[in-house]
C-alpha cells in the first residue's frame, strides 16, 4: 500500500520551496494551491544569505541569483540623496557571508514550480478545511473534492485558513502603515546607478533593489493613504525625494504598482496541532521593514523538512521539534520589522532628527553587526560563513 504524501496548502515561495526541501530528503509531498495558475506576478522581494545557502543546498541557488542584478553599495539615506550611512557589496559580504538580493517574486515563484514535477502542483485547489487525527488528515476543497494526507503544512498566506480554523480567528494587526511596491523597466541606454537601500524623507520612506535585465525594483511606504494610493499620491508623497526616485515612479507600469496597508500578528505560541503544521506567513506573518518576509518561510521550509527527514514516521513529533527551532528566531524578526514599522524613517515628527544624526555617527560596521544575526538564520538555519568578522 503506497503511503499517504504530506500535503502543501499553498504554491506561494513558502509552499513551494517547502516541496523542493521534503524531495530533496525523498519525502512524497503534493501542493494544493487555490489559484486557478501560477503566473510570474508580484513585485520585488529581498534574499538574504541564509535563504540563498537553502537554494545552494536544493541546486538552485546560481539560477536564484540570475534573477538580481549587480549592486556595489548600499545604505539609507536622506531626503537630498546624502548618506546616514553608507557600505560596500564587499562589506557586507566580509561581514554577512553574503550580499542581499532584490528578485522578482513571480519570476522565483516560477523557477521554483519548474523544479518540480508537474503532476506535484495542483491548483485551483482552494482548501477549505483540515481535520488530523492521530493517523493521517483529511483536507476539504471548496470544488467539494477531498484528500487525505500524512501530514499537512499550510503555507497559504496571512489570511490562513489553516491558521484560523485550527487555532481560533486571528484578527491581523494593523501597523497603522501604507505601503507599495513596483518594478521599473530597464532605462533605455542607461542603468538606474541608484545605491541599493533606503531613503528615508520625512514621512516616506523609498527602497530600491536591482532585478535582473537591468529593472530596478523598488517598495515604498508612508503612514496613511491620503487619496486613492494610486500613481497621483505616489507623484505628491515622493517627489522632494531625490533622483531617480520620480523616474522609477513614472517608469513603472500600472499593472507593476501594488499597494497594501501594512498589518502583522502579534507572535503566536502555537504553530502545530498533531499532523498539521503552519509555515511562513500561516505561521508569523510580519510587516516589511526588514523585507524578511519570504526569507523566513524558506528557513521554516529547511527546517521542516529536515525534522521530517528525521523523524519519517511521527509527523507530530517533527513539527514540534521544527517549531521549537524555528518560533523564538521568527518572533524576533516580527518584533523587530514591527518597531521599525511604529518607529522607522516615516514616522516623521522630531525623533525623525534624532534618528538621522544617530544613524550618521554609525560605522557601517557597527550596522552590519546588527544585520549580521538576521543573515545567520538561526540554530535551524543551514550556516552563512562569514569572510571575516573583522
Amino acid at each position: 500500500m503506497v503511503a499517504d504524501p504530506i500535503r502543501i496548502v499553498g504554491g506561494g515561495i513558502g509552499g513551494l520551496t517547502t516541496a523542493l526541501c521534503l524531495r530533496h530528503h525523498g519525502i512524497a509531498c503534493e501542493v494544493h494551491e487555490r489559484a486557478p495558475e501560477l503566473n510570474e506576478i508580484g513585485a520585488g522581494l529581498g534574499l538574504w544569505p541564509a535563504p540563498l545557502v537553502v537554494f545552494d543546498r536544493l541546486g538552485l541557488g546560481d539560477a536564484v541569483r540570475d534573477l538580481s542584478g549587480p549592486w556595489e553599495e548600499a545604505g539609507l539615506r536622506r531626503a537630498d540623496g546624502t548618506f546616514m550611512v553608507r557600505y560596500t557589496a564587499d562589506e557586507m559580504i566580509a561581514r554577512l557571508g553574503g550580499q542581499t538580493i532584490g528578485v522578482h517574486r513571480g519570476e522565483l515563484q516560477a523557477l521554483l514550480l519548474a523544479a518540480l514535477p508537474r503532476d506535484a502542483v495542483h491548483t485551483g485547489a482552494a482548501c477549505t478545511s483540515v481535520e488530523p487525527t492521530p493517523e493521517q488528515v483529511r483536507l476539504r476543497f471548496e470544488d467539494g473534492g477531498e484528500q487525505v494526507a500524512a501530514a499537512v503544512i499550510a503555507a497559504d498566506g496571512r489570511r490562513s485558513t489553516v491558521r484560523n480554523e485550527l487555532f481560533g480567528e486571528s484578527p491581523l494587526h494593523d501597523c497603522r502603515a501604507v505601503g507599495w511596491r513596483g518594478t521599473a523597466p530597464a532605462r533605455p541606454g542607461a542603468d538606474w546607478r541608484c545605491p541599493t537601500g533606503e531613503t528615508w524623507g520625512g514621512d516616506v520612506v523609498f527602497g530600491v533593489l536591482p532585478l535582473s535585465r537591468g529593472r530596478m525594483s523598488w517598495y515604498a511606504a508612508a503612514r496613511h493613504f491620503l487619496d486613492d494610493g494610486g500613481r497621483d499620491e505616489l507623484r505628491k508623497r515622493f517627489a522632494h525625494l531625490h533622483d531617480p526616485v520620480s523616474e522609477l515612479i513614472e517608469a513603472t507600469p500600472d499593472d507593476q504598482i501594488w499597494r497594501d496597508a501594512i498589518d502583522d500578528l502579534w507572535p503566536v505560541r502555537r504553530w502545530v496541532k498533531g499532523r498539521v503544521a503552519l509555515l511562513g506567513d500561516a505561521a508569523h506573518p510580519m510587516a516589511p521593514d526588514l523585507g524578511q518576509g519570504a526569507c523566513q518561510a524558506i528557513l521554516d521550509a529547511w527546517s521542516i523538512a529536515a525534522q521530517l527527514a528525521e523523524h519519517p514516521d511521527d509527523p507530530a513529533t517533527a513539527f514540534t521539534r521544527y517549531q521549537r527551532a524555528r518560533r523564538s528566531r521568527a518572533a524576533g524578526v516580527t518584533l523587530v520589522a514591527r518597531f521599525l514599522t511604529n518607529g522607522g524613517g516615516f514616522r516623521g515628527g522630531p525623533m525623525s532628527k534624532v534618528r538621522e544624526a544617530t544613524l550618521s555617527h554609525m560605522p557601517p560596521a557597527a550596522l552590519l553587526r546588527g544585520l549580521q544575526s538576521l543573515a545567520a538564520g538561526g540554530k535551524a538555519a543551514p550556516k552563512v560563513r562569514a569572510a571575516s568578522s573583522a
